[in-house]
């Protein structure tokens, strides 16, 4: 293609019938997208209907360097809830994937009913949002996670490894002045916290939302339940993505 500087200006007078279109066929494009068809379908993998997904191709380290193409699922937990959420009519689950998953039915009585099972050891970001509609003894607003764990007995402990401290994304808000009430100066207030942390399989996440703290000689919950408003909580649990070349 002629290129003809004009003026010195850096300008350039292109003519348009120079340049070949055909040259913008790039064949290795087209061969490579058959190369990736025929990995996904002779390697017996199949991905009709998975819409969402993500496709990763990338190398990984098994003793020897392996290329590998894998499809990421999106592994999501969620949960809305209403004031009276010791009913599960007033719970609303989102559940995508199969890393998370909702609690057995055995043991949702020993917990609660805003809670799920970790299924895959990995990284997971947990979010929660809950409106407090403030009460007259309500001094300190305590949203937080249990992370429930099991021994080597397989039972499940409150007192998992102590960089946890059994508790996990946490909001703790306390007004202390004595001269005003919490509910005298608001009459909601607005908890939200956001982790990344590890996780284990068969970790039982429970949300909690108290007016005071967990007894700190058994790690256990106490106090009262915080009021909430209706159609304004949520819990988010998300599987993250493994790093490249983990």
């Amino acid at each position: 293609m002629e290129r003809t500087q004009h003026d010195w200006q850096h300008e350039y007078i292109l003519s348009p019938n120079d340049y070949p279109i055909l040259a913008n066929d790039a064949n290795s494009t087209y061969d490579q997208f058959i190369q990736l068809r025929d990995t996904l379908i002779f390697s017996w993998k199949y991905y009709n209907d998975k819409a969402s997904k993500k496709l990763c191709v990338w190398d990984k380290w098994d003793g020897t360097t392996t290329n590998t193409i894998e499809v990421r699922l999106p592994n999501v937990f969620r949960q809305g809830f209403n004031d009276n959420r010791e009913s599960q009519d007033h719970i609303t689950p989102l559940l995508l994937g199969s890393y998370i998953s909702e609690v057995p039915l055995e043991l949702v009585s020993q917990m609660w009913n805003l809670a799920c099972m970790i299924n895959k050891d990995w990284r997971y970001k947990i979010t929660h949002k809950e409106e407090i509609v403030l009460t007259s003894w309500v001094n300190k607003v305590y949203c937080y996670v249990d992370v429930y764990r099991k021994d080597p007995n397989d039972n499940y402990q409150y007192k998992i490894p102590s960089n946890m401290k059994g508790w996990i994304c946490v909001f703790d808000w306390e007004w202390t002045w004595s001269y005003y009430t919490l509910w005298q100066l608001f009459s909601k207030m607005t908890a939200s916290w956001y982790i990344e942390t590890n996780l284990l399989k068969d970790d039982i996440l429970v949300l909690r939302m108290k007016d005071d703290t967990y007894n700190t000689s058994t790690w256990e919950p106490q106090w009262n339940n915080l009021k909430l408003q209706d159609n304004s909580n949520y819990w988010n649990i998300e599987y993250l993505d493994l790093p490249y070349n983990n």
